[in-house]
């Protein structure tokens, strides 16, 4: 049973459960039929917000042992991949060895393709994927393979398994196969318990770096410690600013005071 709050105890505890029965894989190792290796754990973070906290929990992996995938968003409101304190964030986690990929906001992706049945336009979709992976691989210096849909609509979950020549977190393949902390919260309750319960040959975990710290902290007071970590890394001093920024990032609603 994974004990309550986003705490790293609690973490260490799940990866402590998927160690036992799966190895933990890369995004970019997909195979190429598109069809997720048995036996796997493919083990996702999407930075949202903060690429420092995201490298803090790539180093707590690192000591583990455990490499991981981490989607860098290209296009969101709060940072900027080329911003300097974001790429020394970055080529930090390149460093421990783990995978950087794309992470691209969905909303965006609608509007450039004109409507969301138009998602359906696989060209138009792989042209705008290799773009904004084109621009991390040039900040980054890094090769990027891999890639995730920010706040993805309907039309964008579930295709292919591979997108503009990047793996696809939401191809086909992990459908019935794929648990996560969206909005400071396990969908599938304790994911320890429900996969000890369900014992998938493969799965995929995607869990967001701003929702762990080492005390555990609840969904508000996640979000209100990101004022003093990261507002003057973006020269933003406004509380109000701020944080209507990281609700347009996250869709999450935001404490009333910080």
């Amino acid at each position: 049973m994974m004990p309550a709050g986003m705490s790293y105890d609690a973490l260490h505890q799940l990866y402590d459960a998927i160690s036992q029965r799966w190895t933990v894989r890369l995004l970019q190792s997909l195979p190429e039929d598109g069809t997720p290796a048995a036996g796997s754990c493919y083990l996702r973070h999407d930075i949202d917000v903060d690429p420092l906290q995201a490298l803090e929990l790539a180093q707590i992996e690192s000591q583990r042992g455990i490499v991981a995938t981490y989607h860098v968003l290209a296009n969101g409101p709060i940072y900027h991949p080329s911003a300097p304190w974001v790429c020394s964030a970055i080529s930090s986690i390149i460093d421990l060895g783990h995978e950087i990929g794309l992470h691209v906001d969905a909303r965006a992706l609608t509007h450039h393709l004109g409507s969301r049945d138009s998602l359906e336009a696989t060209a138009g979709l792989a042209s705008f994927v290799r773009g904004h992976a084109a621009v991390l691989e040039e900040v980054l210096g890094n090769r990027i393979r891999s890639v995730s849909f920010h706040r993805p609509t309907l039309g964008s979950l579930w295709k292919d398994a591979f997108v503009g020549g990047l793996a696809n977190a939401y191809g086909s393949g992990f459908k019935h196969h794929y648990i996560s902390d969206s909005s400071g919260r396990w969908r599938v309750g304790d994911p320890i318990a429900f996969l000890g319960a369900s014992k998938p040959s493969y799965f995929q975990v995607l869990t967001h770096p701003m929702w762990w710290s080492e005390a555990g902290l609840a969904v508000e007071d996640s979000i209100r410690a990101l004022f003093p970590r990261v507002a003057p890394k973006v020269g933003i001093d406004d509380p109000a600013l701020f944080f209507s920024l990281v609700q347009e990032a996250i869709g999450v609603p935001i404490p009333a005071k910080a």
